[in-house]
């Protein structure tokens, strides 16, 4: 069985990348703030084959210890007591329960925490980072 998803990241360009040149910043004269509200997508996949399941995001990672890795708390919330608190556990969750997505898990991720979390993967893993995240 195989799923794959992508989580919606509305944000700010000049928040997460001011590298990042809007319609807004390289169009209009005198405009150029670069705060206009893109689309980020974070991708994920994943593929179980009898007990061995591979993936994450953008099938690379799920940065189960990354900083604001709102995956990390809510599958904690709602399924860690009864498949393990770590991501062995989530994986042995996604292997009993093979979920089409992940939006009960990450339907609720705050915006902040998402901006945070993409700026964290720039950061650590900057040359995984846009196998991660589609700008579209």
């Amino acid at each position: 069985m195989s799923a794959s998803g992508e989580e919606y990241i509305g944000v700010y360009a000049a928040t997460v990348d001011n590298g990042i040149s809007t319609l807004d910043a390289s169009g209009e004269i005198g405009s150029g703030e670069g705060g206009i509200e893109g689309t980020w997508w974070l991708l994920w996949d994943y593929s179980v084959v009898g007990e061995i399941v591979t993936g994450g995001y953008t099938n690379i990672s799920w940065y189960w210890g990354g900083n604001n890795n709102y995956l990390t708390q809510s599958y904690n919330e709602k399924y860690g007591s009864t498949y393990g608190y770590d991501e062995e556990g989530f994986k042995k969750y996604l292997a009993a329960e093979q979920p089409k997505t992940l939006n009960e898990l990450l339907g609720a991720w705050p915006y902040q925490s998402k901006v945070e979390f993409v700026n964290w993967i720039k950061a650590v893993y900057p040359t995984t980072y846009m196998a991660c995240v589609e700008i579209r």
